[in-house]
């Protein structure tokens, strides 16, 4: 959130986002993963994160999604391919 602002974005957290909408998106099962125009940031809890089980159920949530993707947890990278690709 304090990375929003230094970027001047304003964060709003929703259920759904409306149908063509651009979105960063938390994904911690299968059932969060969107369509269309997202950047998916997979989200582990601390013991997963550097498993091989938690790296398995990343690749199958990737193969079975659309957009973008971004490192487990890391809101932050979302946010900055965020800013770059919609600066372009």
């Amino acid at each position: 959130e304090a990375r929003a602002q230094e970027m001047h974005y304003t964060i709003r957290l929703e259920g759904r986002p409306s149908p063509g909408r651009a979105t960063i998106n938390m994904v911690s099962k299968p059932e969060d993963i969107l369509e269309g125009s997202v950047i998916n940031v997979p989200v582990l809890e601390k013991g997963k994160i550097a498993g091989p089980e938690g790296a398995q159920e990343v690749f199958h949530w990737i193969e079975s999604g659309s957009g973008a993707w971004v490192g487990v947890n890391n809101t932050r990278n979302a946010l900055l391919w965020w800013d770059k690709f919609f600066s372009l």
